[in-house]
Order: C-alpha cells, then sequence, then structure tokens
C-alpha cells in the first residue's frame, strides 16, 4: 500500500517530487516517449521516483539533486529495472535543462509554472499551518497568458487541491493573465512580487481575490523551503 503522506520533516522533497512528477506529464504529453514520474514515500527519509522503486533517493539528496542538478541516488534501486531508472533520470535531466532554456516558449513555461503549483498544493494538502489557512477556500484558479491556459487549480470532492488535468467547464473563481512569457517565467521560479507585478500589469487578476492571496501566501511559505536551480540568478 503506498504512502503519500510525508512527515513535516520529508514536506520539502515530497513537494520537489510532486513538481517533478506534474513537469514530467506536460513532457509526457508532446512525447509519449517521456517517462512519467510517479513518486512514492519508502519511509519517512527516502522518496522513490518511480511507481517501480528503481529511482530512490534519500530527502537531502532528493533536494540537492534539484539544487545543484546532480545527488547520488541509492544504487541498489538502479539496478531493479535499470531501463525504467535510465527513463526516470532522463526526464528529470530534461525538466532541469527548460530553467535554461535560452528562448522562452510557451510549453517551456506552462511545464515549469505546472511544476511551481504542484509544490504549492503540497504544502497546501500536507502542511498544517497552509491548510489552517484556504481550508475554507474553495473553487479553482486559472492561469493563462495570451488566451493561452497554462493551468488549472481546483479543490476537489474531498477536500485537496490538484491540478486540473484538463480545462473543465466550470467559470474561474480567479483568474491569473500573465503579460508575458517572463512573467510566467519568474512565477514558476516564485520570483513574481505580489504588490510590484500587479501594479506593473505583469498580472492581471479577476475574481476571488481572497483566495488567491491566500494561494500565493502558501506558494511564498514553500519556496521559502524548496531550491531552485543554483546556476539560476537571483534577480530574475
Amino acid at each position: 500500500m503506498r504512502n503519500d503522506i510525508p512527515s513535516m520533516d520529508q514536506l520539502p522533497a515530497w513537494a520537489v517530487a510532486n513538481s517533478i512528477s506534474s513537469a514530467s506529464k506536460i513532457l509526457h504529453k508532446k512525447n509519449s516517449k517521456v517517462t512519467i514520474i510517479e513518486p512514492c514515500i519508502l519511509s519517512s527519509n527516502r522518496i522513490s521516483l518511480t511507481k517501480h522503486r528503481s529511482l530512490v533517493f534519500s530527502n537531502h539528496n532528493l533536494l540537492q539533486a534539484v539544487k545543484v542538478g546532480f545527488a547520488m541516488p541509492e544504487i541498489i534501486s538502479l539496478f531493479k529495472t535499470p531501463i525504467k531508472s535510465i527513463g526516470a533520470i532522463q526526464t528529470v535531466t530534461k525538466i532541469r535543462k527548460l530553467y535554461f532554456q535560452p528562448k522562452l516558449t510557451i510549453h517551456q513555461v506552462q511545464t515549469l509554472l505546472q511544476g511551481g503549483l504542484a509544490s504549492t498544493i503540497c504544502y497546501a494538502n500536507n502542511d498544517s499551518y497552509s491548510k489552517s489557512i484556504i481550508m475554507n477556500e474553495s473553487g479553482c484558479i486559472d492561469f493563462s497568458v495570451n488566451g493561452h491556459l497554462l493551468a488549472r487549480v481546483i479543490k476537489n470532492a474531498c477536500g485537496n487541491w490538484e491540478l486540473a488535468s484538463s480545462a473543465r467547464d466550470l467559470p474561474p473563481s480567479v483568474s491569473v493573465k500573465f503579460r508575458n512569457l517572463e512573467t510566467v517565467f519568474r512565477a514558476a521560479i516564485g520570483k513574481i512580487d505580489p504588490l510590484v507585478d500587479p501594479a506593473e500589469n505583469n498580472i492581471n487578476v479577476q475574481g476571488k481575490i481572497p483566495l488567491l492571496e491566500k494561494f500565493g501566501y502558501i506558494s511564498r511559505l514553500s519556496m521559502r523551503n524548496i531550491p531552485i536551480p543554483r546556476e539560476l540568478p537571483n534577480e530574475i
């Protein structure tokens, strides 16, 4: 039986694993040969990035892999199903390369944004403080740029937040429209200023503002604990 409930110490690593998983699904939609990352918790200090336990990291090493680009997985896990291990490693590498792609594209920023939103959702569903902030909210949040829907976050019937798999026929509770791809990229890596960017028309928000404010606050809380690739500049 899978355990998908992290301890508080494990939450940053679990958020990273969910971020990678969400990004991998976007890549897979464009190229079916891309391996989808399906993380599972093995213990309070171990996470597998595949359901076959073929790419296993300690919490610390998984965070390091995101930050510096490499960290050693458990060697024995690589030999359980080597082909699946290689596929998962290739997917993680593809996602990391998107951060450094010189020319921004819709597909690139959508992949990274959904990854970033998945981290926030992980905190909204598992961190007791974050849950207390948003527990009384409901509805859905749409994120778009130039008329292109990038992501939709909804509260499901079980009371958990999730990324919608498709644009359902629901009017959004709040709509977030980014000015351009650069703004989407900054949002994906937690570099949006909640005061400056709306004032400079980099973001246009319509609808249920308190819901977005709470979600944005949880995003900033999560980003304090989740690393971004070290080579990215601090000011973007």
